[in-house]
């Protein structure tokens, strides 16, 4: 993800966002996969709040996060993140959510979890898939 004002190249590839600054959690799943794809220009970093935080100082163009993850660390730093948004979905290293029931449990119970989870889905259309965020 990274600011609306960053000027990339459409249509958005990987491959197109080598020469960029981004910023990862060290030893993630995301670093490893944008290393083993030829990625020089990686920052590794302990927290997602020192990526957002880096975003905001310009000292990096993009990183890896699923939205719910990056909301959460804007609103834990008290920072209006609305200009940042997602640049690229990085299919290749997100994950589904899954849940499990007892096979006791009521299937009114688990249909109301359903439809619970499909309606904050709908609203939420970032999915769980992790994107590349420009600042």
């Amino acid at each position: 993800m990274g600011l609306n004002s960053l000027n990339i190249i459409q249509p958005v590839s990987l491959s197109s966002l080598k020469e960029l600054n981004i910023g990862t959690i060290r030893n993630s799943a995301n670093h490893k996969f944008l290393h083993s794809q030829g990625f020089n220009y990686l920052h590794l970093l302990t927290t997602s709040e020192q990526t957002v935080k880096m975003l905001k100082l310009g000292r990096i163009d993009l990183f890896p996060t699923d939205y719910a993850t990056f909301q959460l660390t804007c609103l834990h730093l008290m920072l209006d993140c609305q200009e940042i948004v997602p640049i690229y979905r990085l299919e290749e290293t997100s994950t589904s959510l899954y849940m499990a029931f007892s096979l006791q449990t009521d299937e009114r119970i688990v249909n109301k979890v359903r439809q619970a989870y499909q309606k904050v889905m709908k609203s939420y259309d970032q999915s769980n898939t992790l994107s590349l965020i420009k600042i």
